[in-house]
């Protein structure tokens, strides 16, 4: 299949809920081992147990870390835990998908600029950290200057 990610693994931000965790179903339905990474310290429950089944029926693993990709040190000492797994498990780190942010329905004209910097930053800088992280774990340093890599990024900043 064109869309196939058998014995590759995707690590994605914002699994908790929403996005993340649909994305990451789509990833296991096709086949790619997930590394799912939130400041959340679980996911949703009945989302798990779904995630959890279809990565069981799919034979991939799906794990779960608490992760604050504003953090820097703490996104690049997962990323590379990730790499390395995935290498043991035959499934090397193949991808990221950033879904980390915040959303937060407020009047853009009633927001205090503390609120607004609190949601920029995950939504911005982690978007950043990640996409830079998953970068160095995913290409080589003898291969970096010769590799073009897709990154999905479908974060967003909503504003009312």
């Amino acid at each position: 299949s064109h869309f196939s990610l058998a014995n590759k693994t995707v690590a994605i931000t914002g699994d908790g809920r929403g996005l993340g965790i649909i994305l990451t179903q789509a990833v296991a339905e096709s086949g790619g081992h997930v590394a799912c990474l939130d400041i959340l310290p679980e996911p949703a429950a009945d989302r798990w147990v779904e995630l959890q089944k279809t990565a069981k029926a799919a034979g991939v693993m799906a794990t779960y870390d608490t992760c604050d990709v504003t953090i820097e040190m703490e996104v690049e000492s997962l990323m590379e835990r990730i790499s390395e797994e995935g290498t043991t498990r035959g499934a090397e780190l193949t991808g990221a998908i950033a879904c980390t942010g915040i959303q937060q329905k407020v009047s853009t004209l009633k927001c205090p600029a503390a609120d607004f910097e609190r949601i920029l930053r995950p939504n911005s800088v982690g978007v950043f950290i990640t996409a830079e992280h998953a970068h160095f774990s995913i290409i080589p340093l003898h291969n970096r200057r010769k590799c073009r890599k897709l990154m999905d990024l479908p974060h967003a900043l909503d504003c009312s």
